[in-house]
C-alpha cells in the first residue's frame, strides 16, 4: 500500500511540474489575463476533481477552492468595481498556487492507526483549567470591560484595545489549544466535563469578540470531529454550509448595512440573495486589494512586516507599509495571506513562503496518515484551518492562531497523555 501511494505522489507531483511548465509557456505567449484565468480555474477544478478527490478534509482541497473562487468572482463583470486584473497580479498569483500544490503533495486515503484508548493527567488538566479561568479574569481586570457587553452598553465593544498588552495573542493561543484539548478528549472518553468547558471557552471568545478564534476552534474542531468519526454526508454537508452562507449574509447586513450599494452592484444581478453578495465581495475584493499593492503601491517595502505577527506587539517595529490607500473600498480590509509577504520582500519570498508553509502542512499531514493521536490531529486541524483562510488573512504568521503548534505538544505533555493504537 506505501509503495501505491508513493507512486500516485510522484505522478501527481510530475503533471504538476509540467501543467506549470505549460502554465509558464502560455504566460509569455498570451498575455491575456482572462486565458490565463481560465488556464489556472480548469487546473484548479482538476486538482479538487481528481487529486483532492472532493475529500474536504485535504488542506489542497480547502485551499484551492478559496483561490478558485477568487478567479472565478475576478473574470465576472457583477460590480462597478470589477476591472481586468494587471497580467503581473494574476501571474503571481498562480504560480504561488502551482507552488502550494506542488510542495503540499499529500494523500489523505490511507489513515490506518487511530487510538482506541486514552489515559491522561485529570489534576493537571484541571490545573491548566485554572490557569486558564485565572487568564481571563486578568484580562478582564486589565481593561475594566469586558467587550460584548461594553458593545451593548455602549456601543463601541473597545475590543481593540481589549487584554492584557503585548500577551494577548499568545492566551488566544493557548486557549484554542485547551479548546482542541478538551474536545478531542469528549470525543474519545464521552465525559460531558470537557465539552462543557469546551463551550465555555467558545463563550469566552464571543464575549472578548476575538472572530479569528472563534472561526478557528469551530473549523479546527469540525476537521477532528471529520477524522475521528468520518466525513459527514454530502446532503448534511450542503444543508450546513447553505445555512452558514444565509447566517452570514444576514449578519453581516446588521453590521454594515446594505451590502448592494456598498459593493456597487450592477442593476441586472440585485435579485441575488445578499449572502451570495457578502461572499463575492470576500472573494473578489481582496484579490483587488492585492492588485492595488502590487501595482501601485511601491511594494516591495523590505520592512520585515511578514513575519511581526508573530512577535508580541510591544516588540514590533512600525511598518513603513500604507495598508489603507491600497483598499479598493474601505470597508472590505481584506487581502490573503499573499498581501503581507509580498508587500515585505516581493514575489520571490512570497514563491519561498508558500513553498515552506505548504511543505510544513505536508510533513504534519504525513504524520496523521501513519497515525492519529492528538498531537498530530490538533496540530494538522490548525494547519487545515490557515489553508481555508488563506484567501482571508495570513493566519501562517498571526501569532493567536499559529502559536497553538507550540501549545498543543506543551499540553499533550503536562496532562501526559498517552494513547494506545490497536
Amino acid at each position: 500500500m506505501p509503495v501505491k501511494i508513493y507512486k500516485e505522489s510522484f505522478v501527481v507531483l510530475n503533471i504538476r511540474m509540467l501543467v506549470l511548465c505549460f502554465f509558464i509557456l502560455f504566460r509569455e505567449l498570451y498575455e491575456s489575463v482572462q486565458f490565463i484565468s481560465l488556464f489556472v480555474s480548469v487546473y484548479l477544478l482538476c486538482e479538487i476533481i481528481f487529486v483532492n478527490r472532493l475529500n474536504y478534509t485535504s488542506p489542497n482541497l480547502v485551499f484551492n477552492t478559496s483561490w478558485l473562487l477568487i478567479i472565478l468572482f475576478s473574470m465576472f463583470d457583477y460590480s462597478s468595481y470589477y476591472r481586468v486584473l494587471n497580467i503581473s497580479t494574476i501571474s503571481i498569483i498562480s504560480i504561488s498556487l502551482f507552488i502550494f500544490n506542488i510542495f503540499c503533495s499529500i494523500n489523505l486515503g490511507y489513515i490506518n492507526k487511530k487510538s482506541d484508548d486514552i489515559k491522561y493527567n485529570n489534576s493537571n488538566l484541571n490545573a491548566i483549567k485554572l490557569v486558564f479561568i485565572f487568564f481571563v479574569l486578568l484580562n478582564i481586570a486589565i481593561a475594566g470591560y469586558i467587550p460584548l457587553i461594553k458593545l451593548f452598553i455602549t456601543g463601541d465593544s473597545g475590543y481593540l484595545d481589549f487584554g492584557m498588552p503585548g500577551l494577548y495573542g499568545l492566551f488566544l493561543a493557548f486557549s484554542n489549544a485547551l479548546g482542541i484539548l478538551c474536545f478531542y478528549i469528549y470525543m474519545k472518553t464521552n465525559n460531558k466535563r470537557h465539552l462543557y468547558f469546551y463551550l465555555f471557552i467558545f463563550l469566552i471568545f464571543i464575549l472578548f469578540m476575538t472572530r479569528q478564534n472563534i472561526f478557528s476552534l469551530a473549523i479546527e474542531s469540525f476537521f477532528i470531529y471529520t477524522i475521528l468519526k468520518g466525513r459527514i454526508q454530502v446532503v448534511k454537508a450542503m444543508i450546513i454550509v447553505t445555512v452558514a452562507i444565509v447566517f452570514f449574509g444576514f449578519m453581516g447586513s446588521l453590521r454594515s448595512g446594505d451590502i448592494t450599494e456598498l459593493a456597487g452592484v450592477h442593476q441586472k444581478w440585485q435579485w441575488l440573495p445578499t449572502s451570495f453578495t457578502w461572499i463575492y465581495s470576500y472573494f473578489y475584493f481582496n484579490i483587488l486589494n492585492l492588485d492595488n499593492m502590487i501595482n501601485y503601491s511601491g511594494a516591495p517595502f523590505y520592512d520585515n512586516s511578514s513575519l511581526s505577527g508573530l512577535i508580541p506587539s510591544f516588540l514590533r517595529g512600525e511598518s513603513s507599509q500604507d495598508y489603507i490607500s491600497t483598499l479598493e473600498v474601505i470597508n472590505f480590509n481584506i487581502a490573503s495571506y499573499m498581501y503581507p509577504i509580498y508587500a515585505d520582500m516581493g514575489r520571490y519570498w512570497l514563491y519561498s513562503f508558500t513553498a515552506i508553509v505548504a511543505f510544513m502542512t505536508k510533513i504534519y499531514f504525513d504524520r496523521l496518515s501513519k497515525n492519529i493521536n492528538f498531537k498530530t490531529l490538533s496540530a494538522c486541524s490548525v494547519l487545515y484551518f490557515c489553508a481555508l483562510m488563506s484567501f482571508f488573512v495570513n493566519f501562517w504568521t498571526f501569532l493567536p492562531i499559529i502559536f497553538q503548534l507550540v501549545f498543543i505538544p506543551i499540553l499533550w505533555g503536562f496532562i501526559r497523555i498517552k494513547e494506545r493504537s490497536p
